[in-house]
């Protein structure tokens, strides 16, 4: 296929995109599991931080490899208004880094859409009530569905069910609140809003990373819970008995991914985390885990060692003139 400088550029951007990204990505999922093991040794919400960072790791270095290396040797090394062959190897990358994004973005969207009109029904349909212990406003909707979550990635509001405030006592629908209300203050909703947008390391892949995420998901909930109860030993009896009394009243309904409902459902594996996240209210002391010593300062150190190489590379020279070697490799 015979294409012209700037549709040269693209292709190789996008076949560039799609080498990286699967590279990191395949490596990135070979670690999975020594990365979930690591986190259960670490506070909760640094343990999702971690994880966030581990799934969306490939997709930015790609995007970096595009930006800061691709595009700046092309443009520097590249003659202009000629047109050149670009291999089928580059081709084919091309329409899978397209596949990649679509799918991704369709996530996204789908789920965004979702989300806004599920809100808006609730809000048409329910009234608004206000509590001290969230800034968020609060739908009440009717129905005995065991309903209670913070729902939008911009907009927040939590939705609770009538039968919900009916079977909580005041003290276990504050909790419960200030659990939605510590989802917020974390903008987990936007962080499940970018694990759908985070490209999967290959399009026939799309459960590769699906351990990682539900890591991520239990860890988040850890972290609320930890952030909703504080240090005290009755708001985490409060907390277990509104998880338990919520889970009995039956299965919730499927919700949209972007929502965080206190108790996501009814299957055996919820069944298992619900089972662990009442443990360990039950068991205070568990609550916060100690972080293994050190471990910020060496996550900070390789952070900056990383950088500081990075911008060395990007400085000398010779390096993009290596680098459109290889994209010449990469275009024939």
């Amino acid at each position: 296929m015979t294409l012209p400088y700037f549709w040269r550029l693209l292709f190789l951007s996008a076949a560039t995109f799609f080498v990286v990204n699967a590279i990191c990505g395949l490596a990135a999922r070979f670690f999975i599991p020594a990365v979930i093991r690591l986190t259960r040794r670490m506070q909760p919400r640094l343990a999702a931080r971690l994880l966030l960072a581990v799934r969306l790791a490939p997709a930015t270095l790609a995007t970096f490899a595009v930006l800061a290396l691709c595009i700046p040797s092309y443009l520097s090394f590249e003659p202009g208004a000629t047109r050149e062959e670009v291999g089928l190897a580059c081709v084919v990358a091309t329409f899978l880094t397209t596949a990649l994004l679509t799918i991704s973005f369709t996530r996204g969207i789908r789920a965004l859409v979702s989300t806004t009109s599920y809100a808006r029904t609730c809000i048409k349909s329910g009234s608004q009530i206000y509590a001290t212990t969230v800034t968020s406003p609060i739908t009440v909707i009717n129905g005995a569905a065991p309903i209670i979550a913070m729902v939008g990635v911009f907009r927040h509001r939590i939705i609770v069910s009538r039968g919900v405030l009916e079977i909580l006592s005041p003290d276990e629908l504050a909790c419960a609140l200030r659990h939605e209300g510590a989802h917020r203050t974390s903008s987990d909703n936007f962080k499940r809003l970018l694990l759908l947008l985070a490209p999967d390391a290959l399009p026939f892949a799309p459960r590769a990373f699906a351990a990682l995420d539900n890591a991520w998901i239990t860890f988040a909930e850890w972290a609320a819970d930890d952030s909703a109860v504080g240090n005290d030993q009755q708001r985490s009896l409060s907390l277990a008995g509104a998880l338990v009394r919520v889970a009995q009243m039956g299965a919730a309904p499927r919700l949209s991914p972007l929502c965080t409902a206190l108790v996501p459902g009814n299957s055996a594996c919820v069944n298992q985390d619900l089972s662990a996240r009442v443990d360990r209210l039950l068991n205070a002391a568990r609550l916060r885990p100690e972080a293994p010593k050190r471990f910020r300062a060496t996550m900070t150190a390789a952070v900056i060692t990383m950088a500081c190489a990075v911008f060395v590379a990007l400085i000398r020279a010779d390096t993009l003139h290596s680098v459109h070697r290889l994209l010449e490799v990469l275009t024939h």
